[in-house]
C-alpha cells in the first residue's frame, strides 16, 4: 500500500474476516485523498476472493477486473450543485439523467464473481433527505452478502441514524506525498512518469482558453510512453491515466465535481469511444476547470 497506517491496516484486515459482523463503514476525516485511498482499499479487500494481511491477492477475477468487477459499484454526487439523490438509492417513478443501478436493486441479487456485493458512496454529506432515508432501510435490513462504504468530510451533516448503523472510522490526513497516487511508484522510471503527468495536469487547470489541444496531445504522448514502459495494452494505459488523473483531482481539487464526472463518463465510454476522442473531451474539461 502507498500509505502506512497500522491502525487502519489492522482494522480492514479484521473487517474482511467472515466473523467481523460489520456490513457498513463510514469513513470520515478532513482530507479527501486519504479517505478515497482507504475507501478504495476496503472496496478491493471486500471484493477480493483471497485477501491477506498485505492486501488484495491481485490474482482473482475481481482483482483483475476494472474497478473490482460487476459486484462493485462506486457512486459519487452528480448535478450542479452535486448531490446524492433518491434515484441513486432506490427505483423512482421518473428517473432523471443518472444512468447507474440504484443501491437497493444492486444489492438485491447475490454476487457473480466476488464473495460480496460492495457499494461505496462518496461525499455522503451531499445526500438529500429522501436519499438518506432510503439508504437507512438498506442499513437496517442488510443482505448477508452486501457491504456498504460511505465517505464524508462533514460528519455532522450525515444523519445520526445513518451514523449509528455504520462503523464510523476516522481517517487522519496523510503527510505522505505519494498518497496522491492509487499505485505507489515501484521504480525511478515510474516515479518520473508520474511526476511528468502531474506537471501536465497542473499546467492544464491553469491554462488559458484554447490550450485543450496541447493538453490532449501531451496526455496522448504520456499514455503511449506509459504503455511502452509497462508493457500493457493501450486500453490499460488509458485506464491508468484516468485513474491517476482522478487521484490527482481528488487530492488537489476535491471541489471540482465536473472533472470527476468527466472521468466517470470516460470510463463509461471506454468500450465504444476512440481513445483520442476521450482524451480530447477530458482535456477540454481540465483546461476549463479553473473557470467553473
Amino acid at each position: 500500500m502507498s500509505a502506512s497506517d497500522p491502525r487502519l491496516e489492522r482494522l480492514i484486515e479484521r473487517l474482511v474476516q467472515p466473523e467481523s459482523g460489520v456490513h457498513a463503514v463510514l469513513l470520515y476525516g478532513s482530507g479527501q485523498s486519504p479517505i478515497r485511498y482507504w475507501m478504495d482499499h476496503l472496496v478491493a479487500m471486500w471484493a477480493c476472493k483471497n485477501p491477506g494481511p498485505s492486501g488484495p491477492c491481485g490474482e482473482c477475477g475481481p482483482c483483475r477486473s476494472e474497478n473490482g468487477g460487476v459486484d462493485v459499484q462506486i457512486i459519487e454526487p452528480v448535478s450542479n450543485p452535486p448531490i446524492i439523490n433518491l434515484e441513486m438509492i432506490t427505483e423512482v417513478d421518473r428517473p432523471g439523467k443518472w444512468e447507474g443501478v440504484p443501491v437497493r436493486r444492486f444489492v438485491r441479487t447475490p454476487p457473480m464473481m466476488s464473495p460480496r456485493k460492495v457499494v461505496a458512496i462518496t461525499d455522503f454529506e451531499r445526500a438529500n433527505h429522501r436519499a438518506a432515508n432510503a439508504l437507512l432501510k438498506t442499513l437496517e435490513e442488510p443482505s448477508p452478502y452486501a457491504r456498504l462504504i460511505l465517505t464524508t468530510t462533514r460528519l455532522s451533516r450525515v444523519m445520526r441514524t445513518i451514523r449509528s448503523r455504520c462503523l464510523c472510522v476516522g481517517v487522519p490526513e496523510s503527510r505522505e506525498a505519494d498518497l496522491i497516487w492509487s499505485k505507489k511508484p515501484t521504480n525511478e522510471e515510474t516515479e518520473q512518469s508520474l511526476a511528468e503527468l502531474r506537471s501536465i495536469l497542473e499546467l492544464a487547470v491553469d491554462s488559458p482558453n484554447g490550450a485543450a489541444l496541447r493538453t490532449g496531445d501531451q496526455l496522448r504522448k504520456w499514455a503511449a510512453q506509459w504503455q511502452k514502459t509497462n508493457d500493457i495494452s493501450d486500453r490499460a494505459a488509458l485506464l491508468d491515466l484516468l485513474q491517476f488523473t482522478a487521484d490527482w483531482l481528488s487530492h488537489t481539487h476535491p471541489e471540482r465535481y465536473n472533472l470527476r464526472s468527466a472521468i466517470q463518463e470516460s470510463h463509461r465510454l471506454m468500450i465504444s469511444a476512440h481513445p483520442t476522442l476521450l482524451l480530447d473531451v477530458l482535456s477540454l474539461e481540465l483546461t476549463g476547470s479553473s473557470r467553473t
